[in-house]
């Protein structure tokens, strides 16, 4: 069961403001509506690819976390961040019969990241904290990245 207590091992604010073991909801919501309340004129989620094979895929979240610290539910946090995958997709081998497809992803980051309390200020600290925890994670996945190679067929 997610609680305070386990948010609170990420950001300790959380615990200490609520108290410990206090049931916890999560609500994702991706619609633009909501995303633009915490991050004004930030692009929609996206796909998109260049004519050089350059693309890029943009992902935005937006994340409630409602909290029932006395019997009757609160907002206590809104979560509102984008995620981005840039790399490139080619093909290899066009002229001869063994054309392959490579999708090779080069940079992952979150280029957008804010945390509101549940009266809508920002909580610059707890910002800091998760940012830092995901940059570190995304620079991890990052160095394992490695092509993606899929065969074409000829249906000739």
């Amino acid at each position: 069961m997610l609680t305070t207590t386990t948010i609170g091992v990420t950001i300790p604010s959380f615990k200490e403001q609520y108290g410990e073991g206090r049931p916890v909801d999560i609500v994702l919501d991706g619609t633009q509506d909501f995303l633009d309340k915490g991050l004004e004129g930030v692009t929609p989620t996206s796909v998109s690819i260049e004519a050089n094979g350059n693309f890029a895929i943009t992902f935005n979240l937006g994340i409630q976390i409602i909290v029932d610290p006395l019997g009757y539910p609160e907002l206590g946090r809104e979560i509102f961040l984008s995620l981005q995958l840039k790399g490139k997709l080619f093909v290899a081998d066009e002229k001869h019969d063994n054309r392959t497809l490579v999708f090779l992803p080069k940079s992952m980051s979150m280029p957008h990241f804010k945390v509101k309390n549940g009266q809508g200020d920002e909580e610059f600290m707890e910002q800091m904290l998760v940012q830092s925890m995901v940059g570190f994670q995304l620079d991890n996945i990052k160095k394992k990245f490695k092509p993606e190679i899929i065969p074409l067929k000829n249906f000739d």
